[in-house]
């Protein structure tokens, strides 16, 4: 892979990153609310957004760790 499609990668994951903390603070906020979360589409459970959004967070992170390794140990 070039550089250019690393850079892309990890602009992906920094991304997936920062919409999993948004998805777990919507969740929380319909959480205590009391609420559903909906986009008029489909309805979910906020318990099972959070959770989702817990395992997104964790799995880009992890990725951006393993990139980052790549690159400090070299090819």
């Amino acid at each position: 892979m070039g550089k250019g499609s690393w850079i892309t990668l990890v602009v992906f994951l920094t991304i997936v990153f920062t919409v999993s903390f948004w998805m777990i603070d919507v969740s929380v906020s319909a959480m205590k609310a009391g609420g559903k979360l909906t986009n008029e589409f489909w309805m979910r459970n906020p318990g099972q957004a959070y959770h989702i959004g817990i395992e997104l967070g964790i799995a880009s992170w992890f990725s951006l760790s393993v990139v980052l390794i790549k690159f400090i140990l070299g090819e």
